[in-house]
């Protein structure tokens, strides 16, 4: 009963989509409704514990943040000066991580309207394929994500300023958005489609043949320069990754190749359809060359693999007018499957999960 209401929701959002006006005040009520629900989370959900920890016990009021103790779950200065902000007004735990969750979802919000043809199918799709790994887990990467891709539209318009200042906001809050810098020198290529298959195809079989390699060279990287060590040493539970028999390698294989081939017919009708493109390369190769680590390469590559919520929904013009509700559908479905897949993992390895929700 309960995954029927769900996919009768989807079916109803997605006509809501296929309209233009009342599309933005459905997309917002979704966001507001989802920043309210992540305010919601316990101390099942990883991370929790810690992130609400170092805010009640390390956290300063705005007019003492340059007391803030050092602590061991994060340092970025940006997203301790976030939290000192919030603690100046208040210390509640459901506000703290409802406004942190409004804010990435603010980001989100704006960025599907700037990027996505289909918004709402944009953000089910979003859901399902992120939500429960960022916004309820690792909700500085989620934040400092939407940051970044809210900056790609600057780098179509060449305005270098605004972006590099928007990717130093971003990596204040997770480090790891230095790795988006690439992509401002990637959109000047002139990379066709026979380019990009040609490119993944030869990272594959280098990746294949000289695997150990790569691990041993950025393993010793890592090592000489202290970074990263948790993903990187052999030592680590999160080192060792699925190689090249990660599915998601294959997924985002085959949606880069299509929305490639697909871009006489999609430039037009894809806002910034070179930069998301050139964006999601460069995350799929990423994932590709890391692929001998498992923590590494998501997080290398999740950054520009969040432009599928935009990358799908275009794929949806593909198909004649009539038959455009249901394409949305069957994406929205797909990010469905994502949720029911990650959700079941997630309540596998924690049978004792406590949802407020029912």
């Amino acid at each position: 009963m309960f995954w029927c209401l769900i996919i009768s929701a989807i079916i109803f959002l997605c006509g809501c989509d296929q309209l233009s006006r009342g599309r933005k005040l459905f997309l917002a009520i979704l966001c507001i409704a989802f920043s309210v629900i992540v305010g919601m989370r316990t101390n099942d959900w990883n991370d929790t514990p810690e992130y609400w920890y170092a805010f009640s016990h390390f956290t300063k009021p705005i007019y003492q943040f340059w007391e803030t103790r050092q602590n061991h779950f994060f340092e970025d200065k940006g997203f301790l000066l976030i939290n000192s902000i919030i603690y100046s007004v208040t210390n509640s735990r459901f506000i703290f991580f409802t406004i942190i969750a409004g804010l990435t979802n603010w980001f989100l919000y704006k960025n599907l309207l700037n990027y996505s043809v289909f918004p709402i199918t944009g953000f089910i799709f979003y859901i399902g394929r992120f939500g429960l790994s960022r916004n309820f887990m690792q909700i500085r990467a989620a934040l400092a994500i939407m940051m970044v891709i809210y900056a790609i539209q600057y780098v179509s318009k060449k305005d270098w300023k605004r972006f590099f200042i928007w990717v130093g906001i971003a990596s204040s809050i997770h480090y790891t958005m230095l790795l988006s810098i690439p992509i401002y020198w990637m959109d000047r290529l002139k990379l066709t489609q026979k380019k990009i298959i040609t490119i993944s195809v030869l990272s594959l079989l280098i990746t294949y043949i000289f695997a150990p390699y790569i691990f041993k060279y950025v393993s010793s990287l890592s090592l000489e320069y202290q970074i990263a060590l948790t993903y990187t040493m052999e030592s680590s539970e999160y080192t060792v990754g699925k190689g090249l028999a990660n599915p998601m390698i294959y997924f985002q294989l085959i949606l880069l190749w299509i929305f490639s081939i697909s871009q006489i017919k999609l430039a037009s009708q894809t806002p910034y359809y070179y930069t998301i493109r050139n964006a999601y390369f460069y995350s799929t190769i990423l994932l590709i060359v890391f692929s001998s680590f498992g923590v590494l390469s998501a997080r290398s590559s999740t950054i520009f693999a969040t432009v599928e919520i935009f990358i799908l929904p275009a794929l949806c013009k593909l198909v004649s007018r009539k038959y455009q509700f249901f394409a949305t559908i069957l994406v929205a479905l797909l990010g469905l499957s994502f949720f029911f897949i990650k959700y079941s993992d997630f309540i596998n390895s924690h049978p004792s999960f406590n949802n407020p929700l029912l």
